[in-house]
């Protein structure tokens, strides 16, 4: 199918959804929809984004029953949580549960808030799995699945600028929150910094969830009426796939940087907590830029004034830099100080950072797809099962994280990152980018 024809066809889509008081892509409406969705990445992400910061203080001043290792579990629970809700949610709150999305952000913003203050008062490791894996994960998720309906609803020409938009935002988020926890708790104390979480978890929900709509309010006619069905013949072509499993794999690995870069830092560099907790805002810094850029890339802008890239050129490039940040940077540098690791954190999280964002061509090229064969596709669920495939990344690359520490080094030599106990973990971080990238191969025609 040509451009011209999916251009009209989406054309077609907008006359079709849209009224003079709710038109997509543009306007006040949408902008405050937008605006919405992007102050609630700090409820949502800001405690989840800087839980590398808790993780290494858990692992300097453990005072709690169980074992000190089993505190790495609990970022990858949470972000895995998170992640593999959003499927199941986000296909309920598109169709039978439509007018219930902000009602459940509300709920989802109370529980995550009230988890962090319980856990102020946990004495065990599992607590704290409970309370600030699932609890927190599942109340996040609640948060965030309406999140990508509105903007899948609002924005249709432009939905590549907007998701990235919003994870632009999210890495502003996770720039400044791992500054912020490690003040507070010199300041005030862990278990009083896990209350004020909870505290600034609510109230910037409760500033957001007011400026988000439905494009089409439910109808409030009291007949009985047949819920939308969700379609799921994308399911039944490759492509879906292929992203899919790719993400899956760059994600086991994607979720270890952010756990173990403070504890590395304080570990093998012997750097105070200040510049370890500086590593994850260095982290996220980039990607608050490279979101924006891939996300342009995948609505059509043309690379150095040639033709537009396809979404498995967009993600093999995202994969690939990622990949040798971590063989070059990483791996090689074990030695080289807070400024070596500083400039790791910045290039991986550049490239590794907009991984997601490249989703938004991903979610054209699916659409592109479901056109050409004369069948329906909601890409708000679509983006949904992104998220739940990376959910279950988080989860692998938890359990797998934790085996590799307890293997050690790959070599013997301490002057490479390879060489410290830290070491397999690099070499999986490095190997499952290449394979996230791997999309690429399929687009090349070597598919099966």
């Amino acid at each position: 199918m040509t451009d011209d024809n999916f251009d009209l066809h989406i054309g077609d889509q907008i006359e079709h959804q849209s009224n003079a008081s709710s038109q997509p892509d543009a306007g006040r409406a949408a902008t405050m929809i937008l605006i919405g969705c992007s102050i609630l990445q700090l409820p949502i992400w800001g405690f989840v984004m800087s839980y590398g910061v808790l993780q290494e203080q858990y692992a300097t001043h453990f005072q709690l029953q169980g074992s000190s290792r089993l505190t790495g579990v609990i970022g990858t629970t949470l972000n895995g949580v998170l992640y593999i809700s959003l499927p199941f949610l986000s296909t309920l709150f598109s169709s039978r549960l439509r007018r219930w999305r902000r009602t459940a952000a509300m709920v989802g913003l109370l529980i995550s808030s009230t988890s962090l203050v319980i856990s102020a008062s946990s004495t065990a490791v599992w607590h704290l799995i409970v309370t600030q894996g699932v609890l927190c994960g599942l109340g996040s998720a609640l948060a965030y699945s309406p999140t990508t309906l509105y903007l899948d609803e609002w924005f249709i020409r432009r939905k590549s600028y907007a998701y990235s938009v919003l994870l632009a935002t999210k890495n502003i988020v996770g720039t400044g929150t791992p500054l912020l926890t490690p003040a507070l708790i010199s300041r005030v104390g862990l278990p009083n910094t896990l209350r004020i979480w909870g505290a600034i978890t609510l109230t910037s929900g409760i500033l957001a969830i007011p400026l988000l709509h439905s494009r089409t309010e439910p109808s409030t006619n009291p007949r009985p009426h047949t819920p939308r069905r969700t379609p799921w013949k994308f399911l039944t072509h490759p492509t879906f796939y292929i992203f899919h499993i790719a993400n899956i794999v760059f994600s086991s690995g994607y979720g270890l940087p952010q756990t173990y870069l403070p504890s590395y830092a304080r570990q093998v560099l012997h750097l105070p907590q200040a510049q370890s907790s500086l590593m994850l805002a260095i982290f996220n810094l980039p990607g608050i830029f490279s979101c924006i850029a891939f996300g342009m890339l995948g609505d059509g802008l043309p690379l150095f004034g040639r033709s537009s890239l396809t979404p498995f050129t967009i993600t093999f490039l995202s994969a690939i830099g990622s990949a040798l940040s971590v063989f070059l940077l990483w791996g090689l540098a074990a030695r080289s100080g807070a400024v070596g690791l500083a400039f790791f954190s910045a290039i991986y999280g550049f490239f590794a950072g907009a991984y997601s964002s490249t989703w938004g061509g991903v979610l054209k090229e699916i659409e592109r797809e479901a056109i050409s064969h004369h069948e329906a596709v909601d890409t708000g669920v679509v983006y949904s099962l992104l998220n739940g495939g990376r959910g279950i990344g988080f989860v692998v690359g938890g359990v797998v994280g934790l085996e590799l520490l307890k293997s050690g080094a790959v070599q013997h030599s301490s002057n490479w990152g390879y060489g410290t106990e830290y070491g397999l973990v690099i070499l999986y971080t490095g190997v499952s980018a290449v394979i996230g990238g791997g999309s690429v191969l399929w687009s090349l025609g070597f598919n099966c």
